[in-house]
């Protein structure tokens, strides 16, 4: 996953192209195209086009400071079904923001009814919310706050109003490079005005939950920053959204913008603070409990490692492109044989599942592969792997060291008593102590040098082992 996201943040950055025109606002006859930017006031959020190299693209919003997609139009079918030179612009029949390539409309962004030749401009807040406006009265027409995605921006909303039927629900990607609907939503589902909480369903079952929110804070200590809750409960809206603290300064403290996402393995998590929710297989930090499948105990788990599993080891592969991982990890749960689970598609969709009673084979280089494996599956490094010759090189050169060092050290330790209890042969005394000083001073600086080899070596695997941990996700990953 870590790498995914990796990749789709250095792609972000080669999209930015030099000759791409910038726009503060869209009106009636303007035509931002496929490699121009439509950037709020304070240059925070931009609006624009993402291709992925395979004929398929994207209207996002950005959030520049990090290069994180934080909106995607329409995302129940958000990819644009054709490939080339796309054009936003504004309807002149209907005034809605329309996508179109060749001439022909290939998307509706919005769902308005202006009129034609309407007086409407489309902008980007500094809070990232993109709105379609009425110049003639001001009135917004439509905006993307009412239609989130898998981010929570603050001053979005999460809940619903109960005179109009809008629902304001987040939905985790399908994976990391799937922007459709996925496996998890996270909605506002207070049981009544005192017990308002956070919901993450998966296909609509009960997954975790933030507990109440209670004098600004969960009872599941999942909690945010810089940012206030402000809840509402009356008989027309029920909802939740984050306001900044006064004097907040989007282009000044850009660096500071709380955002929480929803990833496709259903975790929350507060962007900027790298901050989530557990994997969720029994009770406890929110985790909803279930009945356990008789194989299964309170205590399992599957954990994300790097590695494979030995050759011969029966999987059982699900091509099933609709499937996203928190699929394979719920269907993994609940078959006694499984293992261990992963991707079956270079897409991160359908699944793919190990069974046995073997043991897992650790392997940080980039050429493993990341799985989630068991917690009765006993992890281990293979002789043969790369990882375990250069821990077992890295043992022999600590206990070099120690050797080389200790040697030389009781030797002076015999030099000076030798020196004190024989005090007619001080000369000869001197010269022996000096002489052993000099060999400890090249003996440090041989192992100085050895050991800084070692750490190196060391760190590079730290590094690969943080790039798989990381996060997020989002795309924008």
């Amino acid at each position: 996953m870590g790498l995914h996201i990796l990749s789709f943040l250095f792609f972000l950055f080669l999209s930015n192209g030099a000759s791409a025109k910038t726009f503060s606002t869209i009106k009636l006859g303007d035509r931002l195209n496929s490699t121009d930017q439509l950037v709020s006031a304070s240059g925070s959020f931009s609006l624009k086009f993402y291709n992925y190299g395979d004929d398929r693209n994207i209207l996002m919003i950005e959030y520049t400071y990090m290069r994180w997609c934080v909106w995607v139009a329409n995302q129940n079918d958000a990819f644009i079904p054709t490939s080339g030179d796309h054009v936003l612009s504004i309807n002149p029949n209907t005034g809605n923001l329309i996508i179109t390539a060749g001439g022909k409309i290939v998307m509706n962004v919005t769902n308005v009814q202006a009129g034609p030749n309407a007086n409407v401009t489309a902008s980007l807040e500094d809070n990232g919310n993109l709105r379609l406006i009425n110049e003639i009265d001001k009135m917004v027409l439509w905006q993307s706050f009412d239609h989130p995605a898998n981010v929570l921006l603050p001053g979005m909303k999460l809940g619903y109003d109960l005179t109009t039927g809008q629902n304001w629900t987040l939905t985790a990607w399908l994976s990391d490079d799937i922007a459709g609907p996925g496996t998890f939503t996270l909605s506002w589902e207070p049981i009544d005005e005192s017990s308002p909480r956070f919901v993450i369903r998966r296909r609509g079952q009960l997954y975790w939950t933030s507990g109440n929110l209670t004098k600004e804070s969960f009872e599941s200590r999942w909690n945010t920053s810089n940012a206030k809750p402000v809840y509402t409960y009356n008989n027309k809206q029920r909802f939740i959204t984050y306001i900044m603290d006064q004097g907040f300064d989007y282009e000044v403290d850009v660096a500071d913008i709380p955002m929480w996402g929803l990833l496709p393995e259903g975790r929350l998590g507060e962007l900027t603070s790298n901050v989530w929710t557990p994997y969720c297989y029994g009770a406890g930090e929110g985790c909803v409990e279930t009945r356990l499948p008789q194989c299964r105990r309170k205590d399992d788990k599957f954990t994300y490692q790097n590695g494979e599993f030995p050759p011969g080891m029966r999987t059982d592969i699900d091509s099933n492109s609709s499937l996203g991982i928190g699929d394979c990890s719920d269907m993994c749960w609940n078959k006694c044989s499984c293992v261990g689970f992963s991707s079956s598609n270079t897409d991160g969709t359908g699944c793919v599942f190990w069974s046995g009673d073997d043991s897992f084979i650790v392997d940080p280089t980039e050429k493993s592969s990341s799985i989630y494996v068991g917690s009765k599956i006993l992890i281990n490094s293979s002789a043969n792997s790369p990882s375990t010759g250069m821990k077992t090189k890295h043992k022999l050169k600590f206990i070099l060291i120690f050797i080389g060092t200790a040697i030389p050290v009781v030797l002076i330790f015999v030099g000076i008593w030798w020196c004190l209890m024989k005090r007619k042969h001080r000369q000869e005394a001197i010269c022996f102590v000096k002489l052993l000083i000099l060999i400890v001073e090249k003996e440090k600086r041989n192992q100085d040098a050895l050991f800084l080899e070692l750490t190196a070596s060391e760190s590079f695997r730290d590094v690969h082992e943080l790039e798989h941990s990381v996060f997020f996700f989002v795309s924008s990953t």
